[in-house]
């Protein structure tokens, strides 16, 4: 019989899709304005040697955004890994799943490798952003998390 090898982001997407919108436990609310509320899931939070935490994200929208293949979606759980220091904020999004309003699956990404992840490249949030935003508050919870 043949064991069967999980790699982190195979693991990350397994974790995406248990992450149903009735899934309450464990998130904490890191942002909040008119048009989305950001939480944290606090029980998938890791802090690697460099400092870079790697997390997932659950962003719930006011209204429906349309994805890149045109379908609506309400939340959108994702993947990260947040750099906070030095500052400015830069991000590496590498696994996500968007839900409609009534928390029926729309799309998915397919999951990247490890290898694929360390060579992407740091993401810089453009000013006024939504990103530009969010993980500052991000950054914020996190290190709070970690001094307590």
């Amino acid at each position: 019989m043949r064991a069967i090898r999980l790699t982190v982001p195979a693991i990350a997407i397994a974790c995406i899709a248990s992450a149903t919108p009735a899934d309450a436990q464990g998130w904490k609310q890191v942002y909040r304005d008119n048009s989305v509320n950001v939480s944290l899931d606090t029980t998938r939070i890791s802090r690697g040697s460099s400092g870079v935490y790697t997390l997932m994200m659950r962003w719930n929208y006011a209204s429906p955004r349309l994805s890149e293949k045109r379908r609506q979606y309400s939340r959108l759980i994702q993947q990260v890994q947040v750099r906070c220091t030095p500052a400015p904020v830069r991000v590496k999004r590498f696994a996500m799943a968007l839900y409609s309003g009534t928390g029926a699956l729309v799309e998915e990404a397919r999951p990247l490798s490890t290898g694929e992840i360390r060579m992407m490249d740091w993401e810089r949030l453009p000013a006024r952003s939504e990103g530009a935003r969010v993980y500052p508050a991000v950054c914020r919870s996190l290190t709070t998390r970690s001094s307590a």
